[in-house]
């Protein structure tokens, strides 16, 4: 993982400015120490705003140094619930706890070694600086924020000032510092497949699920296709041809047509008004290159949620999701309202060698409750993939049912 990579350069966190300042410190209060003819206020001006840079330094180092001793006290956690096969007591005090002392339920874990809180405190303190410094940290508190990051509320308490407190700086602030968590390991995925199947978080890149994009006057068959508006297209065997007359067009996997003429393919939506232009407006702001012709519903669909069935991608919902990364922690498969949430895929579950259990709803906070919630198939997407009325309704799914 990159936060691994990551923490080998991190360790000594971004100290470099701190450093910086040093030696001028050093040379200003010698300088004022030994030299009387300096004019009056310069130099508690230039001490005055080496101490401020100094301050600004450690303000944004300790915000670094959080955001990374969080990220290592999520790998810490899903590392131990997946290696002991059990979910956390309670997984914002051990989150707390790793990255405080670097210990889960009092042991000592090698991802928090030199990444904890405190190893950032005493690495300020082991600089030996040219002036006086007091520094410490006080309510750490560990809380979802909207699925996508956790966040760190902490209050940092410091005062600094020159040897002869010529200047002196006291403040504190409270802080709040997001915890990212793509690329984190869902520990769910593990924890209901024996150890045997991993799942890291990455987030949905697209902007809906499902559309449909437009409705024509006839139609024929169901099939699906990268877009192409090229009448002529060299390989046309595996694209959808959207154009505005489809008349005497062969050769492609679907036609779409703005006008009524039939092509000479058997699946099709014709007399879809204004479909080259809605298309590529629709398949510029996603980027999915893919569409979907639907016989039923008279339709041309984008259905970017085929990408998350492949490639484990997580979404979350305003109103309500899945469990959030404290929740999946515990062991807790309930809704969340700023969780995440994302699907199984059967053929992978095959491949790992998992028992996989049949018409159970795909959504995997819902598949791997002991409960049996069974689901329908969706047009257009794989055989295997199961879904509700319920949570069709939430990924627009409901017409292709």
């Amino acid at each position: 993982m990159r936060y691994i990579k990551k923490s080998r350069y991190g360790q000594l966190y971004s100290l470099i400015a701190i450093l910086m300042a040093i030696p001028i410190l050093f040379f200003i209060t010698y300088y004022i120490s030994s030299v009387q003819t300096m004019k009056f206020g310069t130099s508690e001006r230039i001490i005055a705003d080496q101490l401020k840079e100094t301050q600004r330094s450690i303000e944004m180092d300790f915000v670094r140094a959080v955001e990374i001793s969080g990220v290592r006290a999520c790998l810490g956690t899903t590392d131990y619930m997946i290696r002991e096969g059990q979910p956390l007591d309670d997984s914002e005090f051990r989150l707390k706890e790793l990255m405080e002392n670097g210990t889960i339920f009092g042991n000592q874990t090698y991802v928090m070694q030199g990444n904890t809180i405190n190893d950032w405190r005493n690495d300020i303190y082991s600089i030996t600086p040219g002036f006086n410094l007091f520094l410490d940290y006080s309510n750490l508190s560990i809380q979802n924020h909207n699925g996508f990051n956790l966040i760190a509320k902490v209050r940092l308490d410091f005062n600094i000032s020159d040897k002869l407190e010529t200047a002196k700086i006291s403040k504190n602030v409270d802080k709040e510092i997001l915890i990212p968590l793509e690329n984190i390991e869902d520990p769910i995925f593990p924890y209901k497949t024996y150890g045997i199947v991993p799942r890291s978080i990455t987030f949905y890149p697209y902007p809906y699920h499902a559309i449909k994009i437009v409705t024509g006057s006839t139609s024929s068959g169901n099939c699906s296709g990268n877009v192409t508006y090229d009448p002529s297209d060299p390989s046309p065997a595996n694209k959808i041809l959207v154009t505005q007359n489809t008349s005497g067009v062969s050769g492609f996997a679907g036609v779409v047509g703005e006008y009524s003429d039939l092509p000479g393919t058997s699946c099709y939506v014709v007399g879809a008004g204004n479909a080259v232009n809605l298309t590529q407006t629709l398949l510029n702001q996603s980027g999915y290159p893919e569409l979907y012709i639907d016989q039923n519903t008279n339709g041309l669909w984008s259905l970017p949620i085929n990408d998350a069935l492949n490639k484990g991608y997580y979404s979350k919902f305003d109103n309500s999701s899945g469990p959030n990364i404290l929740q999946r922690l515990e062991g807790n498969l309930s809704e969340s309202k700023n969780g995440i949430e994302t699907f199984v895929s059967v053929p992978e579950l095959q491949a790992w060698g998992v028992p996989v259990k049949t018409n159970q709803i795909s959504l995997a906070y819902i598949y791997f409750r002991n409960q049996t919630h069974t689901g329908t198939k969706v047009r257009g997407l794989p055989d295997w993939f199961r879904i509700n009325g319920t949570y069709a309704t939430r990924y627009n799914l409901t017409d292709l049912m």
